[in-house]
């Protein structure tokens, strides 16, 4: 009996360390690369060759993109995303690695920053983001879309920027927290609440909606006075 429950033991502690450690296994073994390389273009399908995401980390059912950066040509318009989360059902995708992207159970857009320099642009969408050229905005958005396993995208810890002429920034939001919906590409919905300027208190809602095929962008903004 004791036997048996110390195999037990080792057994369970043998696949625990393995899990723990596969991401830095794949890492030390170079296949992260090939996982990499697999991976993403089932998930995003088309969309990936548009998108660099090299620093690209897998953990276990867990997929990191880091460091995304996107701007509008006049530089009025910039977006920082720390990392793009994918979760996915490990058990799944073994069972149906052809297709990864049914796999995916939630996805989460770690601390976007979007900075506003009115200054450099008229703010404008379709003048910004040409039609002539298919821009990196354009093809997050697209790539997203592709993932019809889930319903919204969760975002966390946010914040916006209003740049000034001097060039130096002001932060007009931060703790923003919300949802992302791309399952209509034509009409992208985002909501968000947070913080207002220095406070602590939940008194900012935002409220937008993108269209990326015709750079189109509509934003609704709900302060509440009492909380500031």
């Amino acid at each position: 009996m004791k036997k048996t429950l110390l195999i037990v033991s080792l057994v369970i502690t043998f696949v625990g360390v393995l899990f723990t450690s596969s991401p830095y296994l794949l890492k030390l073994t170079g296949l992260d690369q090939p996982l990499k390389q697999y991976l993403l273009p089932k998930l995003f399908r088309s969309s990936s060759e548009n998108l660099d995401f090299e620093d690209f980390r897998l953990g276990l059912s867990t997929i990191y993109l880091n460091n995304i950066s996107i701007r509008a040509e006049d530089k009025s318009l910039q977006l920082h995303i720390a990392a793009i989360e994918i979760n996915f059902n490990l058990m799944r995708l073994l069972q149906n690695p052809g297709q990864p992207q049914t796999t995916v159970t939630a996805i989460r857009i770690i601390e976007p920053k979007v900075r506003i320099d009115r200054y450099r642009g008229n703010l404008r969408l379709s003048s910004s983001l040409p039609d002539t050229q298919k821009t990196q905005l354009h093809n997050l958005f697209e790539a997203l879309n592709q993932i019809r396993s889930i319903r919204r995208i969760a975002i966390s810890d946010g914040e916006m920027y209003w740049v000034k002429k001097d060039g130096k920034p002001i932060q007009l939001a931060h703790k923003l927290s919300g949802w992302l919906d791309t399952r209509n590409f034509s009409n992208i919905i985002v909501e968000a609440e947070g913080s207002l300027l220095a406070s602590d208190a939940a008194n900012f809602r935002i409220s937008s909606q993108i269209d990326p095929s015709d750079k189109e962008l509509q934003v609704k903004v709900t302060i509440d006075d009492d909380n500031i």
